[in-house]
């Protein structure tokens, strides 16, 4: 016991670490009432993602069986639900009542998000530049102004 404890001790003060604090940063948090706030860079990239509402937004990808088991307490539902699935398209449970109307946008969306996915994959590591000619105007969440920034 005693040799473990000063083995563990002596690799301890005989290595040097690489570790070091990183510094705080300034937190902007909230869209009505803006919060602001010195924290921890991680906590600062959590908040602004979670600010991002249309990325927190939750989104289903419908299976056949959760499609069956719809149909028990609402066909309706169930009907629309098989819409989304038969497309292939992720859809929060507020949108799901209006797929119909929305479908040609979810499906636009969904073909410019796979584009965006396979250029990225295909982008050389440690090139983070955005790619240009990259279409994202129909994304959810992207406002429009920063669409168009990132094309031209």
């Amino acid at each position: 016991m005693f040799f473990r404890s000063a083995a563990k001790f002596a690799v301890s003060r005989g290595l040097p670490r690489t570790a070091e604090k990183v510094p705080n940063c300034i937190v902007s948090f909230g869209h009505e009432f803006r919060l602001h706030f010195v924290n921890h860079p991680g906590v600062m990239a959590v908040t602004k993602l979670l600010e991002l509402r249309a990325l927190v937004e939750k989104r289903a990808n419908f299976t056949q069986g959760n499609i069956d088991e719809m149909k028990n307490f609402d066909e309706e539902l169930a009907a629309k639900a098989q819409i989304a699935y038969d497309n292939g398209v992720a859809i929060n449970m507020k949108e799901l009542l209006d797929i119909e109307a929305n479908l040609p946008k979810l499906l636009e969306e969904k073909a410019q998000l796979e584009n965006a996915r396979s250029v990225a994959h295909s982008l050389p590591e440690g090139q983070y530049n955005y790619p240009p000619g990259l279409d994202i105007s129909k994304c959810k969440g992207v406002p429009d102004h920063q669409a168009k920034e990132y094309l031209h």
